[in-house]
């Protein structure tokens, strides 16, 4: 088997830091199919490089990655903001501090990007 790791220096467009959460944004301007494995990736580097040998976990802290993509496969059947979090098909969530955002920019600027979040600041919340 062959293993060839590459550390990037860059594994995100954007970092905010909002009160009590650390909010990773990716800009994505097509939708390959290894898209949401690489962004996974990279937002799982970016909160596993806050633990440290010794130290309590931070569960306090929401972590949020939010992809703000075009050219999503099957965009008209997808919803405007997706949802996705790690669960059981039961809704039984594995980490509760954690959420991924994807805002399906096609549909969006159809519908009007500023009216539905104001609509919908629920999605905001874990």
């Amino acid at each position: 088997m062959k293993r060839n790791v590459i550390e990037r220096a860059k594994t995100c467009d954007f970092i905010a830091l909002i009160d009590e959460a650390k909010v990773h944004i990716e800009l994505n301007s097509s939708s390959p199919s290894w898209l949401h494995f690489r962004n996974l990736n990279f937002f799982s580097i970016s909160f596993n490089k806050e633990t440290e040998v010794g130290q309590q976990y931070d569960l306090s802290t929401k972590y949020y990655q939010i992809d703000i993509s075009y050219k999503l496969n099957n965009s008209n059947k997808l919803d405007e903001i997706l949802e996705y979090y790690f669960q059981t098909k039961d809704h039984i969530k594995y980490v509760e501090n954690v959420k991924i955002l994807e805002f399906n920019m096609d549909k969006l600027k159809r519908r009007g990007m500023m009216r539905l979040m104001k609509e919908r600041r629920s999605y905001f919340t874990i």
